[in-house]
């Protein structure tokens, strides 16, 4: 699977030292946590808990980080930033461009996991 837009398979291999199947397990919590952290987000966002969704940006961010996946990783940056008052406005709108792009990111990480572990 070549490196694209949305995440970078060479980074992803040298986070786990290139262990394909190390990888595997790791997106395979990352399909697990991702919509977790989403809707964690979205509450925060309608609650107004800064807080909570700087929280959970942070958590996303880090896996963003060991994927390769810059775009996703800098929303989730800006997301940290984010003032309370900014939470229904800018949250609002960083936090759809992130559901779309992990939408889109998804069949990608699960075609990546049913692929034969000797092809990285």
């Amino acid at each position: 699977m070549p490196t694209n837009e949305l995440w970078d398979l060479e980074t992803a291999l040298e986070s786990v030292d290139g262990y394909v199947d190390d990888l595997k397990e790791l997106l395979k919590v990352w399909l697990q946590q991702t919509p977790e952290l989403l809707q964690t987000m979205q509450t925060g966002i309608q609650s107004g808990d800064g807080q909570t969704v700087r929280r959970a940006a942070h958590t996303m961010r880090s896996s963003m980080d060991i994927l390769g996946a810059s775009r996703l990783s800098r929303i989730t940056q800006d997301m940290q930033i984010l003032t309370d008052e900014e939470l229904t406005t800018r949250g609002a709108e960083l936090l759809n461009e992130l559901k779309q792009l992990a939408e889109a990111l998804t069949p990608e990480i699960e075609a990546f996991i049913r692929s034969p572990t000797d092809t990285p």
